[in-house]
Order: C-alpha cells, then structure tokens, then sequence
C-alpha cells in the first residue's frame, strides 16, 4: 500500500476516533444506503404481555422495513420510572417508551412534543377514544403522552363458592352492602381451629381500591392544581371506618393484601377486587370457574365511577426523523384492530368508543364473559390530576392502611397523617 494513502487512513480513523470521544459524531440520520431507520422503544411488560409486544413490534418492521424498533425491558412499573428519572437527568432517553405517570415525565419538564402529532395533519381523532384517557395523559390541561395499557379495578369472584352457598354466580353483587351480606354467609372458619378457612373479600392495590372507594362516596384524592391532599375528608374517613369494619367482623384479613391474589385462587376467599389487566391470569391459573363484576357501589346516591390506571405511551426529544418514525409507530398501535387484539392478548382495556361492538371483542365476551367487566368499566372511569409525588402518595396510603387495619391508629388520624406528610413533600419539593 502506498505509504501516503497509508498515514491518510490513520489520520481519518484518528480524527474518527477523536470526534467520537469529544461526543461529535457525524450525521446521526440513517439514509437508504445505511439500511433502515433504528429507533428505541422501553416497555415494562413481563412474561406473555411483553411477549405478545414484541410480536406487534415485528409486525410494524415487516410491514415497515425502513424501520428497525430497538424494544427494551425495563422491569416492571416502578423500575421503569427509576430508569426514566436517570434518563432525563443524564439526557440518554429513548425515542419513546410505555411507562407509568407518563405527564410526570413529559409536560412536567415542557415535553409537549406529542400534542405536534396529535394535532396534525397525520393526528388522531380524540374523539374516538373515552376522554377520560385524554385527562389521564395531561399535566395541567395539556395532552403530554398517549393511552396504551390501561386497566381499571374488577370485582372477581369464586362462582362455585356462590353455587355452594345457594347464590346466583350470574348476579353478583351490585353494591357493597350486598357483598357483605354475601360475604358474611359464605366467609367462616370451618374446621374450628382457630383461623380462616374462607375469607369474604380479599384486596390487591388496596390503595387503588381506597381512592376508588373514596371518589364513590363524593371524596376527592386531590385538588385541581396538585397541591392540596383532599382524601381526609369526611367522605374518606367514612370509607376506612367501614374498611375497618370489614376487618372486625372477620370478613377480610388484616395487613395481608400482598397474599390477596393467592388467597383468591386457592379458593379461600369469595371476591377479589385487583386490575382487570389479570383477567387472562386468572382464567388460565384458577382451578374454579371465576367470575367478574364492576367494582360494588359505596353510595348509590352519587353517580357510579372509578379510577382508572395503567401506563402511557411517551415521546421524547430526538432527531426529526426518528422523532416522526416513533410517532408513526405509536400512531399504529392505537389503530383499532391493534388495540383490539391487544386487549384480547392482554386483558388490557380496548381504548376506543368503537372497540366494545367489533366483532373480535363481541366473540371475546362470548367465549370469556370475564372480560366484560373491565372492558365496559371504561366509561365510568376518571382520574385525577397527575403530581410529582403521587406514588409517595400511594405509600403513605399503604402504609396508613395497614396500621389502621391492625388497630395502630384511628381512621381520621390516619388519613390526617397522611394527608401532613404529602402536604410537607409538596412544598419541599
């Protein structure tokens, strides 16, 4: 080789070298002769949900060649926002991603990128899907993420304990005051030892189920700007009073809602209240037939409703290209036949108006009427505005539950506590 052909290629490999060290690199946009576009999506989905993800994400690159989707586990919810937080601090996030609070991690830092697309000419029509998904993804009245994976919380329940105990497994109870009739019949210690053989009612989330339980009685979570806990009111307090009650009379353990799930499918409780995203679990793991029902009413005379939670999907900053790839991605996946087959697949809600009388989630309810419930919950769902310290908020919450249930602390008290602590991290904050 020529020696001055040889020292050019060790100048321009030092160069090379050299710029990708000082963080200067050259054009980051993939052209057609690069092959195609690469873009990085984190998802939170374990087992059969982050697998079925996948699928979709090779569907998208099978149809779309130009583009090749990087998809990430991220661990589970909370693990996902961690890594979040740790990307917008050192400014190495991905294109996009499905997370948890996903206003948190978009408008509270001014990334109100995605109301650009949505907006656009190639948008969406918002209208199609249930508005309260549009108030779950804002911060401050602004639209900052898009709905994906959300769930809402079910009523499940033991139709042979029912059967047993001369009920109809079709008609379970519609309020809460039935539940505990029907509880109270059926839960009991039936060999006489000592401990529970049966319990009435089991709870998973038992903070998701307090704030849903408290917005039924006419209470509130929090006020309009994020800044004043309002879940000690009288509404709330009267709601832990009866959770307390519950707990006295022996029809629902105390401190053991971490064991709820597996109480329940081991056939020693009657209902169940968790997400309706384990619909598909519970039907394939329970070795009884179950069955699902909304959430029992608290007070008939307000209005039916419930909270709605879940995961979002998110855009960040990055070049223009992978910027609109991501959002034509995205745009994909809220397609209607996506959504649909993903709450087949999922047990997660179908998000569009539309999505309830297709014929794939018709014939759905026919061979699984256990997914009616979720599904149809949707349109009594709402939520609340999002703040920095929700999930701190939902600790407390935890934490106040299970000191009350073990009789540590008195329901006002409790929820006063509470209500301090999350007022002292707000301002602190």
């Amino acid at each position: 080789m020529d020696i001055r052909k040889n020292n050019l290629l060790r100048y321009v490999l030092w160069i090379t070298l050299l710029l990708g060290l000082l963080g200067i690199g050259f054009s980051c946009h993939k052209k057609a002769e690069d092959g195609p576009l690469q873009i990085s999506i984190w998802y939170p989905f374990g087992g059969l949900t982050g697998q079925f993800f996948n699928s979709l994400v090779q569907e998208y690159e099978q149809v779309h060649p130009d583009i090749r989707i990087e998809s990430v586990y991220t661990g589970g919810y909370s693990v996902t926002a961690r890594k979040i937080i740790t990307g917008i601090v050192t400014d190495l996030l991905p294109e996009g991603g499905i997370i948890p609070a996903a206003p948190l991690f978009t408008g509270r830092v001014g990334n109100y990128r995605i109301e650009n697309y949505l907006n656009g000419s190639n948008g969406l029509d918002r209208n199609a899907f249930f508005s309260v998904l549009w108030d779950f993804n804002a911060y401050h009245g602004r639209v900052c993420s898009l709905p994906f994976a959300n769930s809402t919380l079910v009523l499940y329940y033991n139709k042979e304990l029912l059967i047993k105990n001369g009920y109809d497994p079709l008609r379970p109870p519609q309020t809460w005051r039935e539940l505990e009739a029907m509880a109270r019949r059926i839960a009991g210690d039936y060999d006489k030892d000592g401990n529970m053989d049966v319990w009435g009612v089991v709870m998973s989330n038992q903070d998701w189920v307090l704030k849903s339980m408290i917005v039924q009685n006419g209470g509130a979570i929090i006020d309009s700007t994020g800044q004043i806990p309002l879940f000690n009111s009288a509404e709330s307090v009267e709601i832990l009073d009866y959770w307390c009650y519950l707990v006295n009379e022996r029809l629902m353990p105390m401190a053991m809602h971490d064991r709820a799930r597996a109480q329940f499918l081991g056939g020693r409780a009657v209902f169940l209240l968790a997400s309706s995203g384990l619909v598909n679990t519970f039907i394939t793991t329970a070795k009884f037939e179950i069955g699902t029902a909304f959430v029992p009413q608290f007070n008939e005379a307000n209005p039916y409703s419930i909270n709605i939670g879940g995961v979002s999907l998110a855009l960040f900053p990055s070049e223009p290209e992978k910027e609109q790839a991501t959002w034509k991605f995205f745009k994909w996946l809220l397609s209607e036949d996506v959504l649909n087959r993903w709450a087949v697949e999922t047990g997660y809600i179908p998000l569009r108006k539309s999505s309830i009388e297709s014929d794939l989630i018709q014939q759905l309810f026919a061979e699984y009427p256990q997914y009616r419930a979720g599904f149809e919950q949707i349109a009594f769902a709402q939520t609340y505005q999002h703040f920095w310290q929700m999930g701190g908020m939902d600790e407390y919450l935890r934490k106040a539950i299970e000191k009350v249930e073990l009789g540590v602390i008195k329901p006002r008290q409790a929820l006063d506590e509470v209500a301090q602590n999350l007022l002292s991290d707000i301002c602190e904050d």
